[in-house]
Order: C-alpha cells, then structure tokens, then sequence
C-alpha cells in the first residue's frame, strides 16, 4: 500500500512540475519540446517569447540563429536555467509569433522538415479560427486557384493575415488558430498587451517623426492594456521585442542598447515600450521607440519617443508629450 502511494505522489509530482528541473516536456504553439541539456550561453540575450507553460516562462536563446520556430527553448527557476528542444516532427503549421498586437500583421506557414513530398489543394489551403463560446470558428478564408500545390521536402509556405475576417471588418483580442489542408494547427493570440516589431525603409526627419509616431495606434492599445506599472511587465515587453526583432532577422543587439538608452535617459519614470521600428532618421540608421510613461504615482498613459542611432547607440532625437 505504502509503494502504492510513493508511486502515486511522484506521478503526481511529474505531472504538476513537467516543466520544472529540466523533466518531462512543455509546448509551445501546439508543438511539443522534451528535456536538453543544451546550456545557457548569455542569460542577456534569452528572449522572452510571450508564453509560458506550468506557470513558467518560455524564453528564446538570442544567440542561435533564427528559425520559423525555435528549435530550443528555456524555462528558469530558483535551481538555474532548463532547457528543452523540439520534438521531431516531420511537417507542421507555425505562427512566428505567440502573441500579436490588434492589426499587427500575423505570419503563418507550414514547415515540411522530414514529410516528404506533400500535395496540398491549392496555393493558400489556409484559414483563420477564432474561439468562440468553447468551440473554434472559421472567420477568414483566403480566394485561391485550385490547384495541386506540391510542398517539397525541407521546404515552407508562409502567408500573412492582416486581422480582418472574411467581411473586410477588423477582429478584436482572443484566442486564434490558423488550420492548413485541414489537419495542421498553429495557435496565437490576439492582445493589445503584446508590442509591435517592425522595419522600415524610411528616412525620417522631425515632422515625419511626430506625423507617424506621435498618435501611434500601439499607444492606445497599451495605455487601454496597461492600466499599472509594474517592472515584470516593463522586463517581459521589451523582452517580448527582443524576441519579435530576432525572430525577424533584425539586429537584436542594438535595439536592446537602444532600450538601455532610453531606460538611462528616464530612469525615474515609469515607461513600457510599445512600438520599435528600425528606420533611419537623417540618413543614420536607427531605432524609434514610442514608449507609454507616466510618474511614479501614475499609470503610463502618456507618450514619448526616442530615437536612438545604430552606430553608437546614443538617443539624437527624442519627444515627449510633457
């Protein structure tokens, strides 16, 4: 009886700390990670993805390369660093994000790494679902010749959806899912607390700066998200950025010297940083930072942006709403 009940509790320990002490194995957007002992080579550069799993955050290790989706995630706790790889799976539905902003543009594909020659119906076999009352409803469906659409062995097919459903209307926060030739899933969700990555090829001067940045709709978002500042939230958004920057091919590094930067200029407020866009300003290449702030004793309502040049890492151009 006794060996009956140890048997029971260290079950029950398995299944409650599946993720804790580099056991068992976690998910991230549907696809399933098993216990590594990959090591942590710069706890700088783990990147926040935005999920968690049995109560512990996923991060991304900077220092890889970039994939459609990470091929080695880590988890922490007070005994140090876990890490865990993705579980081989010959083809797969990816979103490249967990989480997007409202009208942020979502990047879906299907990844073909060991299936073999694969026939889908047609050039985008795709469609959106949302969650709706407990059950996942189509709401988006792209138009596309019918045509035998072959997905050759090591290769991927990537669309994007621009948030509007089959109406032309734009969708609101919640839980997605992209279905590909009906049987490949890959979940995202929708939040107005998740920032924005992007890259641009424009050159700014002070009018563009405030014409574009001033009455970003990403400010709004955060400020109707974020009623509270806290600094978790200030380490998971900018984390959050770090990720989306990395996982977009763009210069991680520098737009984390510039997050320092502007932290430094304005250590006693309160601020998280909504929108980063890589452009130029003046002909130097840059990062542009819109921040939601406020004081110590207010929410971060208000708005400010820095830019802060590529080569040195130095704030030249910045504006506040006060």
């Amino acid at each position: 009886m006794r060996a009956a009940l140890f048997l029971a509790a260290i079950a029950a320990m398995f299944m409650i700390c599946g993720c804790v002490g580099g056991m068992g194995t976690i998910e991230y957007m549907g696809l399933k990670y098993g216990s590594s002992t990959h090591d942590v080579a710069s706890a700088d550069k783990l990147y926040y993805t935005g999920e968690t799993w049995g109560g512990a955050k996923l991060y991304a290790p900077g220092w890889e390369s970039p994939e459609k989706v990470p091929s080695l995630l880590f988890t922490s706790d007070a005994a140090g660093y876990h890490a865990f790889s993705k579980l081989a799976v010959g083809i797969y539905a990816y979103s490249l994000y967990a989480h997007y902003n409202l009208g942020e543009p979502v990047t879906i594909g299907l990844m073909n790494e060991a299936a073999g020659k694969v026939d889908l119906k047609n050039a985008a076999p795709w469609e959106i679902q949302s969650l709706q009352g407990g059950e996942w409803k189509t709401i988006y469906q792209p138009v596309a010749a019918q045509v035998i659409t072959t997905l050759e062995n090591g290769t991927y097919m990537e669309w994007t959806w621009d948030q509007r459903d089959n109406g032309g209307e734009g969708v609101g926060a919640g839980e997605y899912r992209v279905a590909i030739d009906g049987k490949y899933m890959a979940y995202f969700n929708i939040t107005p607390g998740s920032p924005v990555v992007r890259a641009e090829a424009t050159d700014y001067d002070n009018k563009t700066l405030r014409d574009t940045f001033w009455d970003a709709k990403e400010h709004k978002a955060f400020g109707e998200h974020y009623k509270e500042y806290a600094d978790e939230a200030r380490r998971d958004v900018e984390g959050q950025m770090l990720f989306k920057a990395w996982m977009k091919g763009l210069d991680s590094d520098k737009l984390q010297s510039a997050l320092k930067a502007a932290r430094d200029n304005a250590s006693t407020l309160n601020m998280l940083p909504c929108l980063a866009v890589h452009a130029s300003y003046g002909g130097q290449p840059c990062w542009i930072i819109v921040y939601n702030w406020g004081m110590a004793n207010e929410s971060p309502g208000h708005i400010r942006y820095y830019v802060v040049d590529d080569a040195a890492g130095k704030i030249i151009q910045f504006e506040t709403c006060r």
